[in-house]
């Protein structure tokens, strides 16, 4: 025969299975007839067994409800195990199949190569609720099948629940603010869902189409969670457009899967009628030298329009002249406490100081929503009264058990005796202050009184400035009016009286001082 052959040969995989992948020598010699063997020559084998590797996978968007289809993305890469391109990739959802098996996805064959696939709304519409297993994996061109990667799908169908926390103040009538920078009626919301929450809306009086109504803020400033707290301020000028009554409001939220949650509300109360009063009497219509009567009167705020009406806030009284809503003296509810729209009002009003004459006493009542109603009246008769002093000492005791407080260099003397025996003597040095301080509840239903005392400046000079000799306080022990004394440009004693007015005293005429005294 010939001295050169060309031979060929099929190695079975087999022979392959057992060694690793990466470089595998393959030797190779011939024999000649006599069975003489020749030399070794060898060749190198890539071996590769091992398919391309899934990296990156993501799904836009996941949670998924089905409405929609979700786009899977990844890469798959051969250059790790053979650098050869990647020619095929499929998914599997929940059960991993048979290389092969599975669903296609698009790529461009290449050693790196980016697959995607759409699964499509109805695939995901046919998924239970939860999260599902995705499963992906990819072919070389020699038919390796890599390992497959896995990504979760969630899958929602079922929107948030939500519940209504807050809607504050209410009832209201249009005035009333949560507080003075929000310039609105709260409502809070609660919203819980399996997926993360995305946004809250809300409606006034109609349910629109979802996504159309007005949004409501995550109170932590971001939807991100699955439970979210959420509000908004209803604005004054829209609350002020609401009919009398009740008015709903209604409100839901989205999760991130698309799915709006059904509607919730709460109902805001609208009322700007103020409680009638009624039936106003006294115990006594003449008192005849009786110290105290009682006053009564039924207070009912009407119904606006399906509401039965607020429940009464507070009432007060008020005689002869009108303080202003909000500035008269309390009334009680007759059963100890304000909680329905109909109230029995009841009050005991000392009049034992009250100077003879009539008097009218006036009742009002507020509810809830703050609207002050109209005043019912009964027309009372004091009589018997012998409204004497309300507070008097001439130093006769030689003591001041009468007085509440004795500041710097006083005494009772018979010097200081303009009448009587006794006087209370001043000693003035520089400013320093010398004075008795003593106090009286004085009614506010007498509208003037009179001070009567006399005073003898002995020759004091207070220097060019005002010295007060008499102070009436308030309640608060704020200035209200007195008297000063001086001595003129003329060198004359006199003394003025002041008021006070806007926290400045206003002074009035001057009355000279004859023969050293002045009543």
């Amino acid at each position: 025969g010939t001295t050169t052959e060309t031979i060929t040969t099929t190695i079975p995989a087999a022979a392959f299975s057992l060694l690793p992948a990466g470089d595998v020598t393959v030797y190779i010699r011939g024999f000649d007839s006599a069975g003489t063997p020749g030399p070794v020559n060898s060749v190198i084998l890539d071996l590769v067994t091992e398919g391309p590797v899934i990296s990156g996978l993501s799904l836009y968007s996941s949670p998924a409800n089905g409405t929609q289809p979700v786009t899977l993305l990844g890469t798959a890469d051969d250059r790790i195990v053979g650098s050869l391109n990647v020619v095929q990739a499929q998914y599997f959802i929940d059960t991993l199949g048979a290389p092969g098996t599975g669903t296609d996805m698009t790529l461009t064959p290449s050693p790196v190569a980016s697959i995607s696939a759409s699964i499509p709304a109805a695939t995901i519409a046919a998924l239970s609720e939860g999260p599902h297993t995705i499963y992906v994996m990819a072919l070389d061109e020699l038919g390796n099948w890599g390992q497959p990667a896995t990504i979760v799908l969630d899958v929602d169908k079922t929107g948030p629940a939500s519940t209504g926390t807050y809607l504050w103040p209410n009832p209201n009538n249009g005035t009333q603010s949560v507080n003075s920078s929000a310039n609105g009626v709260r409502l809070e919301i609660d919203t819980t869902d399996a997926s993360r929450i995305a946004r809250a809306e809300g409606f006034l009086g109609t349910v629109g189409a979802d996504g159309t109504g007005f949004p409501l803020i995550a109170k932590d400033g971001l939807y991100d969670e699955t439970s979210e707290a959420a509000y908004t301020n209803i604005p004054l000028a829209t609350v002020r457009q609401m009919a009398d009554g009740p008015n709903v409001i209604y409100f839901h939220a989205q999760d991130a899967a698309g799915n709006w949650g059904p509607v919730s509300s709460m109902t805001l109360h609208i009322d700007q009628t103020g409680p009638a009063v009624a039936n106003v009497a006294a115990n006594l219509t003449n008192t005849n030298g009786h110290v105290g009567i009682t006053v009564t009167a039924d207070a009912t705020d009407p119904a606006n329009g399906a509401d039965p009406g607020s429940a009464i806030r507070t009432a007060e009284y008020f005689v002869n002249n009108d303080p202003g809503a909000g500035f008269g003296r309390l009334m009680n509810p007759a059963d100890g406490v304000f909680d329905t729209n109909t109230e029995a009002l009841t009050v005991n009003i000392p009049v034992g100081l009250w100077p003879d004459g009539t008097y009218v006493i006036y009742v009002r009542a507020q509810d809830a929503a703050l609207n002050w109603g109209d005043v019912g009246s009964v027309t009372v008769q004091v009589t018997g009264n012998n409204v004497g002093i309300l507070f008097t000492d001439n130093f006769e005791t030689a003591n001041f058990v009468m007085w509440n407080e004795v500041m710097g260099d006083v005494a009772i003397t018979p010097e200081a005796a303009l009448a009587g025996d006794l006087g209370l003597q001043a000693n003035l040095f520089g400013l320093a202050p010398a004075y008795v301080r003593g106090s009286v509840v004085a009614p506010m239903e007498q509208g003037s009184y009179d001070i009567n005392f006399k005073f003898n400046p002995n020759g004091s000079n207070p220097a060019g400035t005002e010295q007060q000799i008499f102070v009436a306080n308030d309640t608060n022990g704020q200035p209200v009016f007195g008297l000063y004394y001086e001595i003129n440009s003329n060198g004359d004693p006199e003394v003025q009286g002041f008021v006070m007015q806007g926290g400045l005293p206003v002074v009035g005429p001057s009355g000279h001082l004859s023969g050293g005294a002045q009543k």
